[in-house]
């Protein structure tokens, strides 16, 4: 395993795009059916605040690895900072971070290439407990809710 491999195994990304004039706010929605990459959460995963709000990692490291595996510039992504939910698997902490796509609109041809697909919140009916409340504290963040 690489050192990318580690960083992204260890942790979690939800990825959204909110577009700039519009405030459109759309999620990443991966083949597995999930919003998080690049690992899902199990269907019995449980969310917290992280209360610490401590990153234990370089998040810039983290943002660097996964636009390499998106095949993008790591311009490309931006670092929510105000995110900071864990979440835990069984007996594990995982830290779930927000990344949000820097380009003006959604990059749809990114989404293809990978089998994944975006998506508005409404969208998201029947998705995991745990994924909706990513969804629902990653909107409130971007959209200052």
């Amino acid at each position: 395993m690489t050192l990318d491999d580690d960083l992204l195994a260890a942790n979690r990304l939800v990825f959204l795009h909110k577009h700039g004039v519009s405030a459109r706010t759309r999620f990443l929605r991966f083949a597995d059916g999930g919003i998080c990459g690049f690992t899902p959460l199990p269907e019995d995963a449980t969310l917290a605040p992280r209360a610490d709000r401590a990153v234990e990692l370089l998040p810039t490291a983290l943002l660097a690895a996964a636009a390499r595996r998106l095949g993008i510039a790591a311009s490309g992504l931006a670092l929510e900072a105000d995110f900071a939910v864990d979440a835990f698997v069984g007996g594990d902490r995982v830290q779930v971070h927000l990344a949000r796509f820097t380009d003006r609109d959604p990059p749809f041809d990114l989404a293809e290439r990978i089998g994944a697909r975006f998506i508005d919140l409404s969208a998201a009916r029947g998705m995991y407990p745990a994924s909706l409340a990513l969804m629902r504290d990653a909107y409130e963040v971007v959209i200052g809710g």
